[in-house]
């Protein structure tokens, strides 16, 4: 079920786990906002980045969210968030 929340400590209180959750930030907050999640993690959730983070930071935040019992997957969008006003592949 999808549900919104204004704040993550609200969406992380509110929902049962296991979450499924699909990140859509800039790059520059990722590590932000994985810490946020990450502050109260139910084994077998699922993070996706679906923005357009550097590689070499996703297998690091994989490894990271691993020893705390949550799946992390890179679906990086060509672009990242900003693609449609700057053009993709920019």
């Amino acid at each position: 079920m999808a549900r919104k929340a204004r704040e993550l400590a609200e969406f992380v209180a509110g929902a049962a786990g296991p979450r499924v959750v699909w990140l859509m930030v800039p790059a520059a907050i990722v590590d932000k906002v994985l810490g946020e999640l990450a502050a109260a993690p139910a084994k077998d959730d699922v993070i996706i980045d679906g923005g357009n983070s550097y590689y070499h930071d996703d297998l690091r935040r994989a490894k990271e969210m691993q020893r705390v019992g949550i799946h992390y997957v890179d679906v990086g969008t060509s672009g990242g968030v900003l693609g449609l006003e700057r053009g993709f592949c920019s």
